[in-house]
């Protein structure tokens, strides 16, 4: 019942609309036969209180509100990319901090230790709500623990920093390479506000990378040290996917746009992630609206 509702409003459909009305009962009156008298929610009927069932039940009911009130559904995380990009801009022109000025960087190990506290005391205090409210199922502490071990996982796996320290490049390790780089968008150049008007998001610039760095990794280089907004998907097998830059993203001009990268003037046939830079490489960055047609990128008919 709750990812009915659920899916219905991603949709942008009323589940109460009379379409999902049988016998006079709604969706919602449906899930609320299983509302237990302290406010949480049972799985069936001849079952009590059910700790994933309540969680299920009560950001099924979230969802439904949000709807109601014109909000965002469930899985809209993204911001309007004119707010960031606006957000973008301001912090560009606030002035930098004098050199002299030196913070001391915080330690990543002690905020892992404040949250380990923190996850830890939540998981407690819901195990002792369980015992001295009568609702000792095992299931309910075994959902407890399985939340707490998720916590531990995404608080050692999860990194999470500054926008200051991200935007701060490291140095290269090791032998380097001169490399140029240069991102355009020629072909959306002043469609919507956040898009520079001449097509310009990087003039073609001199970088240093390590030996044996790829064209995506110049691109982070590249985007860090400029502060220049870069959205990329990364796997465990090394492979990297540009998503967006600048807050310009893939499908954003039609279900063919997307951004593209040509080294010494020839677009590659492989990955950013898989090509390796040599000494002197020119690497352009562009944005397509016709997989590379409308760029210059030779693509086969089929």
């Amino acid at each position: 019942m709750c990812q009915v509702i659920l899916t219905l409003c991603t949709l942008g459909i009323d589940p109460m609309s009379t379409d999902y009305i049988k016998n006079g009962s709604t969706l919602l009156d449906a899930l609320l036969r299983y509302r237990l008298e302290d406010g949480s929610f049972c799985h069936s009927a001849e079952t009590g209180s059910n700790g994933l069932s309540t969680v299920e039940s009560l950001y099924t009911l979230a969802a439904y509100r949000s709807f109601l009130n014109g909000g965002k559904n469930l899985y809209e995380f993204e911001f309007p990319q004119k707010d960031i990009a606006e957000a973008q801009r301001q912090s560009e022109e606030q002035s930098a901090p004098p050199e002299e000025s030196v913070t001391r960087p915080e330690t990543p190990g002690r905020g892992r230790t404040v949250l380990l506290i923190a996850a830890g005391a939540l998981a407690l205090a819901a195990c002792a709500y369980f015992f001295f409210s009568g609702k000792r199922s095992g299931k309910n502490f075994l959902f407890t623990a399985l939340v707490f071990a998720l916590s531990v996982y995404l608080i050692f796996t999860v990194r999470i920093e500054k926008t200051s320290d991200y935007y701060s490049a490291a140095a290269a390790d090791g032998p380097q390479i001169s490399t140029e780089i240069s991102i355009r968008c020629d072909s959306v150049r002043g469609e919507r506000e956040h898009i520079p008007a001449d097509g310009v998001i990087l003039e073609k610039t001199v970088i240093a990378v390590s030996e044996k760095s790829s064209a995506y990794d110049q691109l982070v280089a590249a985007c860090k040290s400029r502060s220049i907004h870069m959205d990329k998907e990364e796997s465990a097998f090394g492979s990297a996917y540009v998503k967006g830059l600048a807050n310009i993203y893939e499908f954003d001009f039609g279900d063919l746009s997307g951004w593209m990268f040509a080294v010494n003037g020839k677009f590659s046939d492989v990955g950013a992630g898989e090509y390796i830079l040599q000494e002197g490489d020119c690497v352009e960055w562009v944005y397509t609206r016709e997989l590379g047609r409308d760029v210059g990128a030779e693509i086969p008919e089929k």
